[in-house]
């Protein structure tokens, strides 16, 4: 079973006192401590009412979001949530995931305030994981968001197990667990199926950029620096079905050859011969699979 968490105001809600204990509990020095708690307690606000400031407003919790230095705080603060399912983890009452027979278990994957949590579809292990999560909110200010929490269970969870944890998880959506950090989390047989929205996008970002005011030189660039570089996320994990690959480059040559929104232009030149080198009569496309191919090798050459 699988839990992804949202939430609720993520930065807006961490207490300043859970904060600054999980800063002494890391190591830092207790001058390091004051200095960052000073800066972060530093923050007032003030209401504007018919153009005239109001009273000034003192909170007691919250990080600036745009602030570079609120990331890795928050990071700290996060770390409070880890060390609890990992505790819980050792004393046996969640039991995560191996990906491999006589791996390491993982219970949980965390990147900031998106964390998505790996047990066993165990009535004992979901109340176990409940009174985790109740008591990080009650530590740390936080709560978690039951609207955009996702609830994935694998083919081999029993049915009474399966229907007495969606009866007891009060709002929050079951199996609707679609993507996380931007990529499927599950790939069925059809990966075509599972990626063919990154042609949708190529697409509708295709007919935002249709216009006859670009030159042929803004077109290439447009191609080389914006379109082409959509699907270099995904191609760094997964290999894209080649059928898919090559309707994008047709949706490419179709823009290349067309640059207004109405007709389809003459393609003179196939998009394979675009692909070669400028010293070669081409204009140096990037070919999407051997680029695909060059992304993953780079998971063999720095694992």
């Amino acid at each position: 079973m699988a839990i992804k968490l949202d939430m609720s105001k993520a930065y807006d809600r961490v207490k300043w006192g859970f904060l600054e204990a999980m800063l002494r509990k890391s190591g830092f020095s207790e001058r390091w401590i004051s200095l960052l708690m000073a800066y972060v307690k530093s923050i007032s606000y003030s209401v504007f009412v018919n153009g005239t400031p109001g009273d000034t407003i003192i909170p007691s919790r919250g990080l600036r979001q745009r602030d570079p230095l609120s990331q890795y705080l928050f990071l700290l603060c996060a770390e409070g949530l880890s060390s609890l399912l990992q505790q819980a983890e050792l004393n046996g009452r969640i039991k995560g995931v191996v990906v491999t027979r006589g791996g390491i278990r993982i219970n949980h994957i965390l990147f900031a305030d998106d964390c998505v949590v790996f047990c066993s579809a165990r009535i004992e292990e979901w109340f176990n994981l409940m009174s985790i999560l109740q008591q990080y909110e009650l530590a740390s200010g936080q709560t978690i968001n039951k609207q955009k929490t996702s609830l994935l269970f694998s083919s081999n969870t029993g049915t009474a197990s399966k229907e007495f944890i969606i009866q007891h998880a009060h709002g929050v959506s079951c199996d609707n667990y679609n993507k996380y950090l931007g990529l499927p989390t599950v790939v069925g047989r059809s990966k075509y199926n599972t990626f063919k929205s990154l042609k949708e996008k190529f697409w509708r970002r295709i007919n935002s950029c249709k216009t006859s005011s670009l030159s042929a030189t803004s077109n290439e660039i447009l191609i080389k620096s914006v379109l082409q570089a959509i699907p270099a996320y995904t191609m760094s994990l997964y290999r894209l079905p080649e059928t898919l690959l090559k309707e994008i480059e047709s949706l490419l040559a179709k823009f290349w050859w067309s640059h207004k929104k109405e007709g389809r232009g003459i393609h003179w030149r196939s998009w394979t011969r675009l692909g070669d080198p400028k010293t070669n009569g081409g204009l140096g496309f990037r070919d999407l699979q051997s680029f695909n191919r060059a992304m993953l090798a780079k998971q063999i050459l720095h694992p």
